[in-house]
């Protein structure tokens, strides 16, 4: 402990292990406070341990958006876990929507293709599958849907030659496969 320590607060404590246990103190609503941790802490766990306890979705994208890398890419995939909920389930079209939307934001491709393959409403389904613009993602619907009419959107869009030899070879719905009968696949 230095002598600047008495002075700071816990949170600023020069120490890793007092750090954490204020962070462990914060509760959920002060997103502030853990969303500049999670942004500026010196050590990776801590700014971890800070996200971890993020509800905020608001205060999330914040991170993802201006946060050094992983924590950035980490506040995406919760921003997506926690707004998943409603997309997935939601009957109500404007709320699943929204939280589509909302993902769509941060990016979080993992997220958008889960909503895609396995939302209650086919209009939650095409907005992420719109908002997915990654041949990878485009593809892993493809696998993954069970709807086959947003299966074969999402296979459309694909222009990597490789991944479309990827679904072609390994497809095993008869009328997915059958898409590529006229395709140019080389």
């Amino acid at each position: 402990m230095s002598i600047g320590d008495l002075f700071r607060s816990k949170i600023k404590n020069s120490d890793p292990e007092v750090r954490a246990a204020a962070v462990a103190e914060l509760a959920a609503d002060q997103a502030d406070t853990l969303a500049e941790i999670a942004r500026d802490d010196d050590d990776f766990k801590i700014r971890r341990l800070a996200l971890e306890k993020i509800e905020d979705t608001e205060a999330l994208i914040g991170l993802a958006r201006e946060a050094a890398a992983p924590i950035d890419q980490m506040a995406a995939d919760r921003v997506g876990l926690i707004l998943s909920r409603e997309a997935l389930s939601s009957e109500d079209e404007a709320t699943a929507l929204q939280a589509v939307n909302r993902i769509a934001e941060v990016g979080s491709n993992r997220t958008l293709v889960q909503i895609a393959a396995e939302a209650k409403l086919v209009t939650a389904k095409r907005a992420a599958l719109d908002a997915i613009g990654d041949d990878r993602a485009l593809a892993d619907v493809v696998r993954e849907s069970g709807d086959e009419a947003v299966a074969k959107s999402a296979l459309d869009r694909i222009v990597n030659q490789g991944a479309l030899a990827a679904i072609a070879v390994s497809e095993p719905r008869k009328s997915i496969a059958l898409c590529f009968s006229n395709s140019s696949i080389k």
